[in-house]
């Protein structure tokens, strides 16, 4: 487990998520604990301890949501990432989903890409690829400060855009303090 993977699970896990049981009315993902959601996740080990009939010891089921974000981050290639880079696409994949992770980061780096002065833009397709991760290698310094600010915005417009599609959605305007946290922009 990596420095940066315990910073990111801190602050989007720890404390954002919490490590509770919730059901919110409308949210597609229906029952959630700390973030990974039954709908999407239903074979997740920690299922069957939280749900069953016996006492839950913490650790355990602690260990479980680490195993799995830990995946999570591994599979979104975090660890080749510049760290204020990694926390905003492992929080973006937290709170919204493998795609738009992607595309927040592509469209973060093509926003701070000034008309590719610095990397070929890529296509916001939403795939973290060889591509992408080949462009988020070139970014250092403040550049790194450019991209994370600009993948704020993109996911704050994500927000905005979810609530305009829907009404209903109007509980989600919660997320806007987490998407605005300073602590994701170092």
């Amino acid at each position: 487990m990596s420095m940066e993977f315990e910073e990111a699970f801190q602050l989007s896990v720890v404390k954002w998520e919490k490590f509770k049981l919730s059901n919110i009315p409308g949210d597609t993902g229906g029952e959630t604990f700390a973030g990974i959601t039954k709908k999407w996740f239903p074979e997740w080990p920690g299922w069957k301890l939280l749900l069953g009939k016996g006492g839950v010891e913490a650790a355990t089921i602690k260990k479980f949501v680490q195993d799995f974000y830990q995946d999570m981050w591994n599979k979104l290639r975090c660890d080749e990432m510049p760290g204020p880079i990694a926390r905003v696409v492992f929080d973006t994949r937290i709170l919204q989903g493998p795609h738009p992770a992607g595309y927040v980061l592509q469209r973060g780096m093509n926003i701070a890409n000034n008309k590719e002065e610095f990397w070929d833009d890529l296509v916001e397709d939403g795939w973290v690829g060889d591509k992408t991760i080949a462009a988020v290698k070139q970014v250092d310094g403040y550049l790194t400060q450019r991209v994370v600010q600009a993948m704020v915005l993109a996911r704050a417009a994500m927000i905005y855009d979810l609530i305009a599609e829907r009404p209903e959605n109007e509980k989600f305007f919660g997320w806007v303090p987490r998407v605005l946290d300073p602590d994701f922009l170092f």
